[in-house]
Formats: C-alpha cells, sequence, structure tokens
C-alpha cells in the first residue's frame, strides 16, 4: 500500500500534529487528516462514501472510545473490510491488552508517544 490514506483521531492536538508531520516527513503518507473525538470520525463516515485505509485512535476520547468506534463502524460501514485500526493510549491497562489480546479488529496497541517504527509497522502492516 503506497501512501495510504490515514485519519488520526486524538484529543491532543500537539500530539495528534506530530503524528502527522511524522508520517509525511518520512514520506508514509500525503493524505492525513486529524480529528479530536472519534465521534467526529463517525459523523464523517456518514458524510462519506470513502474511508481510509488506516485509523490511529486514540482510546479515551470523549463520548466515544476507540473500542466503541471500531464497534460501530464495522456494524454500520461496510467500506470499512479494508481499514486497519491502531489504537493509542498515555496508559495501557491491563484491561486494554486484554481486550486487544481478544480484538480481531484492533491491529496494533501502543503507548504514546509514538516513534517512527510503530508508524511503520500500522503503514506497512
Amino acid at each position: 500500500m503506497e501512501h495510504p490514506k490515514i485519519w488520526i483521531v486524538d484529543n491532543d492536538p500537539i500530539d495528534s500534529q506530530i503524528i502527522k508531520e511524522m508520517l509525511e516527513i518520512n514520506e508514509l503518507a500525503k493524505d492525513v487528516r486529524l480529528f479530536h473525538s472519534n465521534q467526529e470520525v463517525l459523523e464523517e463516515m456518514n458524510n462519506s462514501s470513502k474511508v481510509p485505509e488506516i485509523i490511529i485512535t486514540e482510546n479515551r476520547t470523549q463520548q466515544v472510545n476507540g473500542w466503541k468506534l471500531m464497534e460501530v463502524a464495522r456494524k454500520k460501514f461496510q467500506n470499512t473490510k479494508n481499514t486497519s485500526f491502531h489504537m493509542v493510549s498515555n496508559a495501557l491497562t491491563n484491561t486494554d491488552l486484554r481486550a486487544f489480546k481478544s480484538s480481531n479488529l484492533l491491529k496494533s496497541l501502543s503507548k504514546k508517544p509514538l516513534r517512527l517504527d510503530d508508524l511503520l509497522g500500522m503503514v506497512k502492516d
């Protein structure tokens, strides 16, 4: 997959901007959109026929967490079959790790701050 379309969800604009710049500087992606909440992503999916190849979501955003975003997106939008979900968090709990191990939707679970090798793994997946 060369230069995938990526949506980044993070309620911290600095974190999301850093991820975006890392992706662009390292020529891993050219079409990167930033969202402040998972609810915004669901609304965008309602208004668009195209979804990205990769969604990097923060687990704990207001209204809809990352787990709920994946569940709703897969049930509601058939065109997410080719979308890979990756979750990031400031703190990973045992509950998060157990949920990740049992999830067939989530491709990776990473602790912030993301490193370049984290992003390479997400894009090359």
